[in-house]
């Protein structure tokens, strides 16, 4: 989240949203457990009938209100359990960061403030110690001309005198230029280095917070769903399996990826010395090309990137492939325009040349070297060395046949019907990857097929 540095106002809408959306999930809740409750109440009047019936069909119907009962306290207990494992913990979240969340944007908002006016008073300081310098040179060129054609004359004397006067107001407007320079800096120093930085990742680590604990207590949802009758069974798993496919790392990254505008730092403030000639202050450039004779501390702002071991994505295509490690194939379209990244598309066989613990790996498609994502968004298919292979033929993946109909919810994912054939050429978390009958390649959960 801190490559957002320029997108705080987005950052701050998207927690705010994030918030929103926490409150009505847990007053969603709140209602089911109402209406539980209500349900078991009911239930349980309704069993406290007093008609009576002799024989073996009064024995039967006194097990079936006897039952019923049973039946109406798992409700009962279900609205309780949705209250204390479901609610109060989504309650106990919002209230635990309601300060610290309006903290962070009031800091957030204050930084930026500071920023604006400290250089916007920058350049009104500049700007009048332009003006100033320009008409102390103007006196001092009028004096030049009046002592150099009488020397005795009053007027002399008393441009003399303005000569001094432009000169002392000179010195005090650079001064104010110089305070204002380095006032400037030492809050953008602060803003880039330090307070942005720290902010942003404040407000990550509680929409982490807030993704994980949601993903918690719906899971637990399920479960509490799960045990009151096995009739539901069925919609429970429907609901596992997508709860069980939330990613909180995943979606930071896809809003920062989303959001993130790719612009670098600007340039800081430097102090510009005054040049007669232009009548402007200008950066003095040094020999070694850098400007400003005012010594700049270097920016220890760190450039978030995905760990290399090259410095960039090379063309490869004149000298020979080099050995991969093993290969892996690509879940998912990735596109970049970053040149140390390598983009590639759904299907494609990457060779890979290095593993990195942070999750990117380093590989060669089609000639070009690159490092990209491997979780989530390729499937290792096996050991390397040299060109990328070919995918393996159809006929040696495992096989399965679809139990029911599965409709798919986005491009990725593979709509399957009843009785269809597919390949199992990858499985993670609850969801094999392959492809059916027509050749179509794409996601399907598991618990929707039989091995065969």
């Amino acid at each position: 989240a801190t490559d957002l540095w320029d997108q705080f106002n987005e950052v701050s809408v998207r927690v705010a949203a994030g918030k929103e959306f926490t409150t009505a999930v847990a007053d969603f809740i709140h209602k089911r457990a109402a209406i539980e409750r209500d349900y078991a109440k009911k239930l349980q009047t309704l069993c406290k009938s007093t008609e009576k019936e002799s024989g073996t069909l009064g024995s039967g119907w006194q097990t079936v209100k006897e039952e019923t009962e049973n039946i109406s306290k798992k409700h009962g207990d279900l609205g309780e359990f949705l209250t204390f494992q479901v609610e109060e913990p989504l309650l106990n979240f919002l209230k635990e960061t309601k300060k610290p969340r309006s903290t962070l944007k009031e800091q957030g908002k204050k930084i930026i403030k500071d920023v604006q006016t400290a250089e916007a008073k920058e350049v009104s300081a500049k700007t009048a110690f332009e003006q100033a310098r320009k008409k102390q040179d103007e006196t001092k060129e009028e004096y030049e001309r009046a002592a150099f054609t009488n020397q005795q004359s009053p007027a002399v004397e008393k441009l003399s005198k303005k000569m001094r006067a432009d000169a002392k107001k000179s010195a005090m407007c650079d001064k104010k230029y110089s305070e204002a320079v380095d006032a400037c800096r030492s809050l953008q120093d602060r803003f880039y280095d330090e307070e942005m930085p720290r902010i942003l990742s404040e407000f990550q680590k509680m929409e982490e917070t807030r993704l994980d604990r949601l993903k918690l207590v719906l899971q637990a949802y399920v479960e509490l769903q799960r045990s009151v009758s096995p009739e539901i069974l069925s919609a429970c798993d429907k609901m596992n399996a997508v709860v069980s496919a939330i990613n909180p790392s995943g979606d930071i990254q896809e809003f920062v990826q989303g959001k993130r505008s790719g612009a670098a730092h600007p340039d800081r403030c430097v102090y510009e010395t005054y040049n007669a000639e232009q009548q402007r202050c200008v950066k003095t450039t040094t020999s070694s090309g850098g400007s400003s004779n005012t010594p700049a501390a270097v920016s220890s702002t760190p450039t978030a990137s995905a760990p290399v071991s090259q410095p960039a994505t090379q063309s490869r295509a004149a000298a020979a492939s080099p050995k991969g490690i093993s290969q892996c194939r690509g879940l998912f379209d990735y596109n970049t325009d970053d040149p140390n990244e390598l983009s590639f598309k759904q299907g494609d066989i990457i060779t890979v040349l290095q593993k990195d613990p942070s999750g990117w790996w380093q590989g060669e498609l089609n000639g070009r070297i690159g490092v990209f994502p491997s979780v989530d968004w390729v499937e290792e298919i096996g050991s390397g060395g040299g060109a990328p292979a070919a995918a393996p033929a159809a006929s040696s993946f495992p096989k399965c046949r679809a139990l029911y109909d599965y409709q798919g919810d986005n491009q990725y994912e593979l709509t399957i019907r009843a009785g269809d054939i597919l390949t199992i050429e990858g499985n993670e978390e609850g969801w094999y990857s392959g492809k059916n009958q027509a050749g179509q390649f794409g996601r399907y959960p598991s618990n929707y097929v039989e091995n065969i």
